[in-house]
């Protein structure tokens, strides 16, 4: 063979060879992708299951009290001399299970890592689907023609009582009037999405109202309000710690912030002590927050049950 035709061959080899190489690496590349990208997957998934077992382990809480609340009243139905039991919930807040051993092992919990589940009292805020019109009207960031809209929306609405005319706290933003900083809010002025909710039978939970919603009660006096928020706080004046005061029935009122009962009779009208409704958020994040889920149900406790209204799950912020 001449030694043009060895040159040839040589040749053809090494591009032979490269093109191997480059095909090598372009799989290789290709299935480092692919094994980032089931990593990944696999994470997101025991991200949304951690968020997920959040949201039941707080239904699990929820139950337990709804429980002993029920043989509590039973008793203080048969027994006249029963001590008054604190309105239900008996604790509200949030909890980081990863905190908590028994829950998930040292695998499913890298530094940085977390999982936790907020409960939230949704008759703390007004009910856009039940609350009366007087109410409504003293929301500063409700316009004259937002109002009009909703009482004209729940009028519309049929009688039967699985039907309400808000399904969701966001279709109140469609509403005409409902601007941005209406909406979020602006300096210390609250939004409508920290005052409104779609829950509840338009009565509010004196226990667990913030002071503005408070302030939307027509015609109670602002000393009432900051009385209220002053006795609940407890010693220390900080809402949501162990030494924090519920009121067990609104008679108690009175005597427990030494206001006048005459101050006090819009209370008796527009106000409770316990709730039914409830969200429940959980969220979980992996590898130190790079990966994120989120669940979110809203329940109702009636009697010793959990009924779960609504689930909803997606990446954390969505």
């Amino acid at each position: 063979m001449s030694k043009r035709a060895d040159g040839f061959v040589l040749l053809t080899v090494i591009w032979v060879l490269a093109i191997l190489t480059v095909l090598t690496l372009g799989f290789g590349h290709r299935v480092m992708l692919d094994q980032r990208a089931a990593a990944l997957s696999i994470d997101q998934l025991q991200a949304q299951c951690m968020a997920r077992g959040a949201v039941e382990h707080a239904m699990g809480e929820l139950r337990n009290q709804a429980f002993y609340k029920h043989l509590a009243r039973l008793e203080e139905q048969y027994n006249p001399n029963a001590q008054p039991s604190k309105p239900f919930p008996a604790c509200l807040g949030e909890v980081n299970l990863l905190d908590k051993e028994q829950y998930f092992s040292d695998e499913m919990g890298g530094e940085g890592d977390e999982c936790r589940c907020i409960v939230e009292d949704e008759e703390r805020r007004i009910s856009v689907s039940a609350a009366p019109e007087e109410m409504l009207d003293e929301v500063d960031a409700l316009s004259f023609t937002t109002v009009n809209e909703i009482v004209r929306r729940r009028e519309r609405e049929d009688t039967n009582v699985n039907t309400r005319p808000f399904l969701a706290l966001e279709e109140v933003r469609l509403l005409d009037g409902v601007t941005e900083r209406a909406w979020f809010g602006q300096g210390d002025k609250p939004g409508l999405c920290d005052l409104l909710s779609v829950y509840g039978d338009g009565l509010i939970n004196v226990n667990t109202a913030s002071e503005d919603v408070l302030r939307c009660i027509p015609d109670l006096d602002e000393d009432v309000v900051s009385a209220i928020i002053a006795y609940r706080d407890g010693k220390d004046g900080e809402p949501e710690t162990d030494d924090d005061q519920p009121f067990i029935s609104l008679g108690e009122i009175a005597g427990k912030t030494g206001t006048s009962p005459d101050k006090l009779a819009p209370l008796a009208k527009y106000c409770k002590v316990e709730s039914q409704f409830f969200r429940i958020t959980g969220f979980a994040t992996r590898r130190s927050g790079i990966v994120s889920a989120k669940s979110e149900a809203t329940v109702r406790v009636v009697g010793a049950r959990v009924l779960v209204l609504q689930w909803r799950e997606g990446a954390l912020g969505s």
